[in-house]
């Protein structure tokens, strides 16, 4: 460990000197590493705005049966960013003089539906706009009946959980007051004075070729649904103001640069009084929706399908939009948005010469300690890429990224400010891979040790491909039973095979519980699309002849055995 500080402490005057600014073929190359290395997501698109210009870089396909690529105007879905629209309608009602951030949600809700309250103490469209009503994340059934039987578990204003039902239902009296529908308040006092032409929620026939198609991992598209009670995926007509708007890069680029106050038009003033922080019962602060800190402000958005990034810098006067056809928490998406705000280059300002075949005796696995979290080192031609694994057999993996040599043992990224030094050893101890910094972005402080533990490198998880015929095979519905079937006890599993035009979809519903499409990790089990811990899993047991018998849910940490008792879905 004395020569790594040694080394160290023999490069800080390299590791101070500023990185250069990052350039659109940095940003496509890690557009490329993600979907065409780590295979991670399908279609990608990134922009960035400030006082110098407008930038979008994208790279992948749409796979909407098509042979396009993503460029600026692909339309995605933007899923919670959403919100962010539905406070500045907010701001604008207020503005008219048709609302007040005080008045009680009651006002606005027809006298048969009575909105929960606590101790007295009513829900006010500040406390929607601030996450703070104490109204769940999400509802269940129709709106109405589920408000008049919600109970709150503390009073507004006294503590933050995020809700999409709270902006929905904010979304929804704004439509009522305005005796409008949502989408066309959207259009009509958003995107058309800021001239975003391509923004919608029903997507209209001439922007159908501009859609991505929304995936849960690549190979794998998600079923294109109307909304229904039930159904996890796609929100409720009278909750729209939550997750229902479809936008493009140079749309959001056009959003953002009025809130980030690089243009001016009939919306900047009541945009940016969205930013102001408004005093809340509990002490706290907040703006309307907008998750900051005074001078960032972000808000992502994750659907079935789609992820997304919104963010500005106040005092950088610099924004950024990251969107997604591949809802995966491994993807690009979430952990990016922050570097590209910061927008440095992630080669150093000075890196040595450096031979790429001496890359190959770095190139391994490695690990923190034993069952715990593992990395891979891996040489991709001329480049040395690093990646997060996670345990072993974890199906989601960080992205991967590139780090330059400063010494013939000391490599880092400008990008992601993270610092590594690979230290052989000569006391028969496997060479080390230290992580000196993880990056002020990571949260995390102090350095990492890993120890080489094998020379090979797993290769990124290939999507499983499996016959939609397949699915046939699995139809039908699945109950545990006792005494050779004569006992049915428990809810009923059912499993449908549905088909689109996006493909074949097999279908998991329980009644009470909800919706969920799965896909195949392998021939015969399934999971959820989002389910990164592979908390749920579903595997169909068949008999000597081939005929599924039944089926295995594991769900967190539990062993579940059902029968099928029928062969067609209830």
């Amino acid at each position: 460990m004395f020569l790594v500080l040694t080394v160290i402490s023999s490069c800080l005057a390299i590791w101070a000197q500023s990185a250069a600014t990052l350039t659109d073929q940095e940003i496509k190359t890690m557009l490329q590493d993600n979907i065409e290395v780590d295979r991670q997501t399908v279609g990608l698109a990134v922009g960035l705005v400030d006082e110098s210009g407008v930038r979008v870089v994208c790279h992948g396909k749409l796979d909407n049966n098509t042979d396009r690529d993503v460029d600026g105007d692909t339309l995605f879905g933007i899923g919670s960013i959403t919100k962010v629209f539905t406070a500045v309608l907010l701001q604008d009602m207020v503005e008219r003089g048709e609302m007040r951030l005080n008045d009680p949600v009651q006002k606005f809700l027809p006298d048969s539906v009575r909105m929960p309250t606590f101790q007295g103490k009513e829900i006010t469209l500040l406390h929607l706009a601030t996450h703070t009503s104490g109204l769940p994340r999400d509802s269940s059934g129709d709106l109405y009946p589920f408000l008049s039987r919600c109970r709150l578990q503390g009073a507004p204003g006294n503590q933050r959980v995020y809700s999409n039902l709270g902006v929905g239902l904010l979304g929804h009296l704004i439509a009522r007051k305005a005796e409008k529908d949502y989408e066309t308040l959207v259009l009509e006092r958003i995107c058309q004075p800021l001239g975003m032409n391509n923004t919608c929620i029903t997507v209209p026939p001439d922007l159908e070729a501009h859609r991505a198609a929304a995936h849960a991992m690549p190979g794998h598209r998600v079923q294109v649904v109307s909304p229904t009670p039930h159904n996890t995926n796609s929100f409720l007509p009278d909750l729209r103001g939550a997750g229902s708007i479809r936008s493009t890069a140079n749309d959001l680029l056009i959003f953002i640069s009025s809130y980030a106050g690089l243009t001016n038009s009939s919306l900047s003033s009541t945009m940016r009084k969205t930013m102001d922080f408004h005093l809340l019962e509990s002490g706290d602060k907040r703006p309307l929706v907008w998750e900051s800190d005074g001078d960032v402000f972000e808000h992502g958005g994750l659907l079935k399908g789609y992820q997304a990034e919104l963010a500005f810098d106040v005092k950088k006067r610099r924004g950024v939009v990251v969107l997604s056809n591949c809802a995966n928490a491994g993807t690009f998406v979430p952990g990016v948005w922050k570097a590209l705000l910061n927008g440095r280059s992630p080669k150093p300002a000075e890196s040595i010469p450096f031979d790429p075949a001496s890359y190959d005796r770095l190139v391994g696995t490695y690990q923190l300690d034993k069952e715990a979290d593992t990395c891979t080192v891996r040489r991709v031609g001329e480049r040395l890429l690093i990646q997060w694994i996670g345990v072993p057999g974890q199906r989601v993996r960080i992205p991967s990224f590139e780090v330059y040599p400063q010494t013939k043992s000391v490599f880092r990224n400008e990008f992601r400010e993270v610092q590594t030094v690979f230290h052989s050893t000569s006391n028969g101890t496997p060479p080390q891979l230290v992580f000196t910094s993880l990056g002020t972005l990571s949260g995390f402080q102090g350095s990492l040790n890993l120890a080489k533990i094998s020379g090979d490198v797993p290769e990124p998880t290939a999507p499983i491909q499996v016959d939609p015929e397949i699915y046939d095979g699995f139809v039908g519905q699945y109950r545990k039973t006792l005494l050779f079937g004569l006992i049915r006890i428990g809810p009923t599993l059912n499993i449908s095979h549905d088909k689109d035009n996006w493909g074949s979809h097999l279908i998991a519903r329980v009644r009470g519980l909800g919706v969920e499409e799965i896909f195949p990790v392998s021939e015969t089990s399934f999971i959820p699309g989002f389910d990164v811990s592979e908390a749920l899993r579903l595997t169909f047991v068949r008999n000597k002849k081939g005929q599924t018998t039944g089926v295995i849910v594991f769900w967190n940490g539990r062993k579940l055995r059902g029968t099928r008792i029928a062969t067609l879905p209830h």
